[in-house]
């Protein structure tokens, strides 16, 4: 997780999500869709990448563009044994984070907001 911090660090500056440190040499980035990082992204299957897509991001995405809470990083960290829980942040342009586990792997579920109390 630290490596994972680390990034979002790096990444939060990049986008303008820190203080003033380094302002001069800011550039503003416009991202057409939230960036999605897998944390032992290697310890996935395609099928599995797959019905994470489609069981958790596409859902939760639409939530999210209907809240109007402008994610830009969505960071996905992969159990290593199945069965076990995937733990998921979504980071928004403003610094907001939201921090939630995300069904077993092996057996995902649908997302939906009231899994997480954000209806």
């Amino acid at each position: 997780m630290k490596n994972i911090i680390l990034v979002l660090i790096a990444f939060s500056t990049m986008v303008g999500l820190s203080g003033s440190a380094g302002a001069a040499n800011k550039k503003e980035v416009i991202l057409k869709s939230p960036i999605v990082v897998y944390e032992r992204e290697g310890l996935l299957t395609p099928a599995e990448k797959k019905e994470i897509q489609e069981k958790l991001l596409t859902p939760f995405f639409a939530h999210a563009n209907k809240k109007e809470l402008d994610t830009i990083v969505v960071v996905i960290s992969v159990p290593a044994k199945i069965g076990d829980d995937f733990e998921v942040l979504a980071i928004s342009k403003n610094g907001s984070h939201d921090g939630f586990t995300y069904s077993k792997r092996g057996a995902p579920t649908l997302w939906h907001p009231e899994a997480v109390g954000q209806d």
